[in-house]
């Protein structure tokens, strides 16, 4: 306290008057202090963050309200204030601390050696992020009920980082790779399985970080002892790593490649898959809710607290979020579709035209012409074929070329014993080598900010189509239009 009046009769030198009116008006908390670490300018939110009067603070060690400030090995400043030519800053870091009452206090910290007036001075910065942390916890625990749901799946479950780093792996997944959990996680792919960068799995892998478009496949994996096995793959990317969902389909590999020369239509979803999928997105649901209104609550509440850079991140799990809820609800669907027990009679012609109306505002925005011929009554489950017709006519005018005005037409006729119907449009077309993939359940041609979507609503199609004992293509030239083809095997006379 020796020093503290000739440091206030020095005050008007130092300019920290002219300071004063500024830094009480920060958001954030400010203290300066000298060599010796003596405080000598307080705000007025550091006030409010660690509960004492300024007549406290000045003239005592800064320790008295961040002790961790002084200690060496927690290492929150930068450079010594007396060697300020070295031009070091100060990184921002978080940690708990307390206030005067005692009570525990979040601050983001960050403190730098300044110079005014040839003085040697600190000047430390401190947010109190105290809310964010308590959300940051809740969002953390919705993550923790999430793993829980997908450890209890029967699908192995793998996010590898970007480096192919294994993050995360399910019991399932556990049992499928042949390692422990441990003998995974934080280890590379090439190497836990030597040689995996040749597969065609780890190619998809790659191209997924790439394009950051998802990708399914079957593959043949070939272990380390030489014993191989069969998966299904579904790999789906996000910001900052890869998610595969594996099923192991050895069996049935193994008894489809004995009859293949009988049976090449190989089944796309059993009746346990679709019951496990629906039951597995079901559940999903609970948690994929509580980050939403999580992140939502974060937003709103703690937005001017999280500052521009928060938001954006707050933003992002939001819209991540958001997104896995549309694929959970498309794979709910999904395994619904085929579950009515009874066809009716449908008539095509109300139906189109109930879609048509349904879709009529896109229309109209579109300046789309519609030409629908005379369609005929068939046997069949009304809701799945308004959906089939729903999901085509939607494409055809989404992937309008910007050129022209959208023309689609809708037309029908006998093919044998079948009624082969045909949407064609005007549009942006599809490549010759995409023709069978866009049938592939989320398989996207296009980037997400060209075209919103799911990438399931040709999967939807497929999986109708045959279950009316039909099939559905694409016949298709870029940039000049797609008609797509499909038959339903169930008919009436008009």
């Amino acid at each position: 306290m020796e020093g503290y009046p000739a440091l206030r009769q020095n005050m008007d030198k130092l300019k920290i008057k002219t300071y004063e009116a500024i830094f009480d008006t920060a958001r954030d908390g400010v203290i300066v202090s000298d060599s010796r670490d003596i405080i000598i300018l307080v705000n007025s939110e550091a006030e409010r963050l660690f509960g004492f009067m300024k007549v406290e603070l000045l003239g005592q060690k800064i320790d008295l309200v961040i002790p961790e400030l002084l200690d060496n090995k927690i290492k929150l400043r930068a450079a010594d204030a007396t060697n300020l030519g070295r031009g070091e800053k100060g990184a921002v870091k978080e940690l708990w601390t307390s206030r005067k009452d005692g009570s525990k206090i979040a601050i983001e910290i960050k403190s730098d050696p300044i110079k005014l007036d040839n003085k040697a001075l600190f000047s430390t910065v401190v947010r109190d992020i105290t809310d964010r942390k308590v959300a940051a916890d809740k969002i953390r625990d919705s993550e923790v009920r999430f793993h829980g749901i997908l450890n209890n799946m029967m699908e192995g479950v793998q996010i590898v980082s970007f480096d192919y780093k294994y993050l995360f792996v399910n019991d399932a997944l556990v049992q499928q790779s042949g390692y422990t959990r441990q003998e995974l996680l934080g280890h590379t792919m090439m190497e836990k399985y030597p040689g995996i960068e040749n597969t065609e799995m780890f190619n998809r892998i790659k191209e997924c970080i790439q394009t950051k478009q998802g990708t399914v496949l079957e593959n043949e994996f070939v272990f380390p002892d030489g014993s191989k096995k069969y998966f299904e793959l579904s790999i789906q990317p996000s910001s900052e790593n890869v998610f595969i969902l594996s099923q192991d389909v050895t069996e049935r590999k193994r008894h489809e490649l004995q009859i293949k020369n009988q049976n090449k239509l190989l089944k796309a979803n059993n009746k346990e898959l679709e019951q496990f999928t629906y039951i597995a997105s079901h559940d999903l649901q609970e948690p994929l809710r509580a980050l939403v209104s999580f992140s939502e609550l974060l937003k709103d509440e703690f937005g001017e607290q999280l500052g521009a850079k928060g938001n954006e991140y707050v933003e992002f799990i939001l819209k991540s979020s958001m997104r896995m809820q549309e694929l959970v609800k498309g794979l709910m669907d999904y395994s619904r579709i085929g579950k009515a027990k009874e066809l009716t009679v449908v008539d095509c012609n109300i139906l189109v035209k109930e879609v048509l109306s349904d879709l009529s505002l896109l229309i109209k925005e579109k300046k789309a012409e519609v030409i629908v011929q005379t369609l005929p009554m068939i046997k069949g489950h009304e809701i799945e074929l308004r959906l089939l017709f729903q999901n085509l006519i939607d494409n055809a005018l989404k992937f309008a070329r910007k050129d022209g005005v959208p023309k689609l037409a809708i037309s029908a006729h006998t093919r044998g014993k079948n009624w082969l119907f045909s949407v064609r449009d005007n549009g942006i077309g599809i490549a010759e080598k995409d023709r069978q993939k866009i049938f592939t359940i989320f398989k996207r041609l296009h980037n997400r900010n060209d075209f919103e979507g799911t990438g399931i609503g040709l999967s939807h199609c497929k999986k109708i189509v045959e279950v009316h004992g039909g099939a559905i293509w694409v016949d298709s030239k870029p940039g000049e239009g797609s008609t797509f083809n499909f038959t339903i095997t169930e008919n009436i006379e008009a």
